[in-house]
């Protein structure tokens, strides 16, 4: 729990150091909907629909000269079409915090906790779900995410990000990850952005179980104009184990953002020869 104590501490110092004035609260709505034709990626496919409702109530205050803070309540709502018993709700509580320390240099902390209430198991004692990472539990489970990152530009055009984060997972037995990154973004003409990213996690299931992972991935973006965006990106992720496995994945973004509202169409391929893991990593299950 030590991350939430130290990331919650953190940034209401930093808040009060600044002097933050009141601020105002805000709500929103997310709908978002899901095709998986492999919900427990196993041999024997199982396909469904996927519904998500979250609810977003949020706190942010008055923008500092050089930074502001950000409360967020956000419960999510997930349901299955066709396989009701693998319908889902957690609790998720965040705090964020920017500060801008120079003209170009800044630093973002954040903190966020999710709480899922047990969930009875079903046929399938196991449920691989690995890309979001879900397995059955009979108990409560508490994740907790801690990110720090700085930014600098040294660059009109270019920036570059180096990040620390800590995740906490507990159920039965806990398990946690660390992850360090680097990453870099070059604004190439008024309209395209591309982006290298370079991290390594350390994932800690169990006594005996500690695997590394050294992920590398590149993007680009371009602005359409009047609030159209389009993304295209792909990474691939060596795991450190004995048999050297390698992950590829790729995804296509088209999104549009207006004052008040915003949509997004996505997909998603992700290609593993097999599940070395125990369990998945703690981020990708909160």
């Amino acid at each position: 729990m030590w991350p939430m104590v130290l990331g919650v501490g953190a940034l209401l110092g930093l808040l009060l150091a600044g002097g933050a004035r009141a601020g105002q609260f805000s709500a929103s709505l997310a709908v978002t909907q899901e095709y998986d034709d492999n919900i427990y990626v196993s041999e024997q496919e199982v396909e469904d629909h996927i519904t998500r409702f979250t609810p977003s109530l949020a706190y942010t205050s008055l923008e500092e000269p050089r930074g502001r803070l950000l409360a967020t309540f956000r419960p999510s709502i997930e349901r299955y079409w066709q396989h009701s018993e693998e319908d889902e709700v957690n609790y998720n509580g965040s705090l964020e915090f920017y500060r801008q320390l120079t003209p170009r240099l800044s630093l973002e902390a954040s903190d966020r906790l999710v709480y899922t209430p047990a969930h009875e198991a079903t046929s399938q004692e196991v449920r691989a779900r690995y890309h979001r990472g879900y397995r059955a539990y009979a108990h409560d489970r508490t994740n907790n995410f801690f990110d720090l990152g700085a930014s600098w530009r040294p660059l009109r055009r270019t920036s570059l990000r180096a990040s620390f984060s800590h995740d906490w997972e507990s159920y039965e037995q806990d398990s946690q990850e660390y992850r360090w990154g680097v990453s870099l973004s070059q604004r190439v003409t008024a309209r395209d952005t591309a982006s290298l990213a370079y991290a390594y996690r350390r994932m800690i299931y169990e006594e005996d179980v500690d695997s590394k992972v050294h992920d590398v991935s590149c993007g680009w973006t371009r602005d359409l104009g009047r609030g159209w965006h389009t993304r295209a990106s792909a990474g691939v992720s060596l795991v450190d184990e004995e048999d050297q496995q390698i992950d590829w994945s790729a995804s296509l973004e088209l999104s549009r953002t207006l004052p008040r509202w915003g949509a997004t169409l996505s997909y998603h391929r992700s290609v593993s020869p097999c599940l070395l893991y125990t369990s998945p990593s703690p981020r990708d299950r909160g």
